[in-house]
């Protein structure tokens, strides 16, 4: 990898496609699925740590996050979504500044929003960027989570209308 272009960590509950040649990536898929990866332009400088994610154990996988963001050392985290909202927790403490993308809901939110779920996007994406593509998650950012405007990213002509 090249020393001095930025280091990005991409967390997906799913592998995404490129992002972009002119930084390093490292990326994590939580469902250890990489099908993806030879789609990737082989130019690009990407690595593929791997990380043990188990289902269920968010005092385990918090410890192998931890030690994953310390050792791949990261200039800025990437997340998306609610699959991957525990290297938010996971991040707390490091300075380590943190985009994540909010692109809808799953089918256990499409209805209703889980509580326990909209508390924890309030407090660990409240120090985050976060990218919103729509008015309806620009208003639940704002409305519901509680974070603050300076903090959400979207096309403020298209999402506030």
């Amino acid at each position: 990898m090249h020393a001095g272009a930025p280091l990005l960590l991409h967390v997906f509950s799913t592998l995404a496609n490129k992002l972009g040649g002119r930084f390093r990536h490292a990326v994590v898929a939580m469902d250890g699925r990489q099908d993806a990866r030879e789609l990737l332009d082989p130019a690009l400088d990407v690595r593929f740590p791997q990380v043990n994610v188990l289902k269920g154990d968010t005092r385990g996988n918090l410890r192998r996050f931890r030690a994953a963001l310390r050792d791949i050392a990261p200039d800025l985290l990437v997340t998306s979504n609610w699959g991957s909202i525990e290297w938010a927790l996971a991040r707390i403490g490091t300075g380590m500044p943190h985009l994540h993308m909010e692109d809808g809901f799953g089918p256990q939110e499409c209805a209703r929003q889980m509580p326990r779920r909209v508390l924890a996007r309030r407090l660990l994406l409240r120090r985050a960027t976060v990218v919103v593509p729509s008015r309806l998650l620009w208003r639940i950012a704002t409305e519901t989570w509680h974070l603050p405007q300076s903090r959400l990213i979207g096309d403020r002509d298209q999402v506030r209308g």
